[in-house]
C-alpha cells in the first residue's frame, strides 16, 4: 500500500488562499449583475443592497483566518462602506463597483502589497455616502481616521462628520484588530470611545499605541462624557485630545484636526 501523503500547513494555507480567490470572483460576478440590475432598473435597490451585505459579509467571515491582507482589508472597507446605507443611488453602484474593481486587481495581481501599501489603498477608495444629509459635491480629501466605537449610533455620528468634510473612516468594534488594523493603513488619527470591553477600554489603546514604534506618532483622540480630571480618565497621555459626548463633540472634533494640523 502507498504512504499516505499528508499536506503540510503551507501547502493547506496556499490551496485555501486559491480557493477563496476563486470564490471572491464568483462572488463580484455574482454582485457585479446585481448592481447591473440597480443601474437599468430591473432589481429593487434595497433587495441589491441586502444580498451584496449578505454576500460580502460572508466573504469577511472567510476570509479572517487567511494571510490576504489586502483582500481582507478591501472586503472590510467594502462592507463597513455598505452598513450606513439605506438604498443604492447612482452614486453608491459606482463606489461599490470601484471597491470591486480593486478587489479584482488584487485578485489578479496588478495591486500587490509590493506595488500598493494598504495605506494608498484605502484612501483610493470611496468615501461614505449612506447619510440622511445632502453635503453636495464633496471632494475627498487624502485623510483617514481609524475609528473603535463600539456603539453604532456614536459611530454613525463620526462617520457622518467626517464624510461632511470629505474625510475617510475605517470602523472597528473590536479593539484588538485595532493594532494590526492601525499597523497596515497608518491612519491620520486614532478615535476610540473610553468604554470599550470589559477587559480593554480607550484609555489602554492610547497607552498601546503610543508605546509602539510604528504608531506612537498617529494622534488619539479619546471619546468621553468625563472631563480633563476626572478619575477615569488617569492614564490617558497627555498628548491625546479629548473629544465629549454630546453637543460638544463636532467643536471638539474640529479643534483635534486642526490641532494636529491633519485638516
Amino acid at each position: 500500500m502507498a504512504p499516505t501523503i499528508v499536506p503540510n500547513a503551507e501547502e493547506v494555507d496556499k490551496q485555501l488562499a486559491v480557493e477563496f480567490s476563486d470564490e471572491i470572483g464568483d462572488a463580484i460576478a455574482h454582485m457585479e449583475v446585481g448592481l447591473g440590475g440597480v443601474r437599468s432598473g430591473g432589481a429593487d435597490p434595497l433587495e441589491a443592497l441586502n444580498e451584496l451585505r449578505r454576500t460580502v459579509l460572508n466573504l469577511v467571515t472567510q476570509g479572517r483566518g487567511l494571510d490576504l491582507p489586502l483582500i481582507n482589508l478591501t472586503l472590510h472597507q467594502l462592507y463597513d462602506y455598505l452598513m450606513p446605507l439605506s438604498t443604492l443611488g447612482d452614486r453608491q453602484v459606482r463606489d461599490v463597483e470601484i471597491h470591486l474593481e480593486k478587489l479584482t486587481d488584487i485578485r489578479e495581481g496588478r495591486i500587490t502589497e509590493a506595488s500598493n501599501s494598504a495605506a494608498e489603498l484605502v484612501r483610493e477608495l470611496p468615501i461614505k455616502s449612506g447619510f440622511d444629509v445632502d453635503f453636495g459635491d464633496i471632494t475627498p480629501e487624502n485623510i483617514q481616521i481609524l475609528v473603535i466605537v463600539p456603539e453604532k449610533a456614536m459611530s454613525h455620528i463620526i462617520e457622518r462628520e467626517m464624510a461632511a468634510c470629505g474625510i475617510r473612516t475605517t470602523n472597528l468594534r473590536n479593539p484588538f484588530q485595532a493594532f494590526e488594523m492601525a499597523h497596515r493603513i497608518k491612519p491620520d488619527m486614532i478615535i476610540a470611545s473610553r468604554e470599550l470591553t470589559a477587559d480593554v477600554n480607550g484609555i489602554d489603546l492610547a497607552c498601546a499605541f503610543a508605546a509602539m514604534e510604528t504608531t506612537r506618532e498617529i494622534p488619539f483622540g479619546l471619546l468621553s462624557s468625563y472631563d480633563w480630571g476626572h478619575a477615569a480618565l488617569n492614564g490617558l497621555p497627555q498628548r491625546a485630545a479629548l473629544l465629549k459626548k454630546g453637543a460638544s463633540f463636532g467643536e471638539d472634533l474640529a479643534e483635534a484636526l486642526q490641532r494636529y494640523n491633519i485638516f
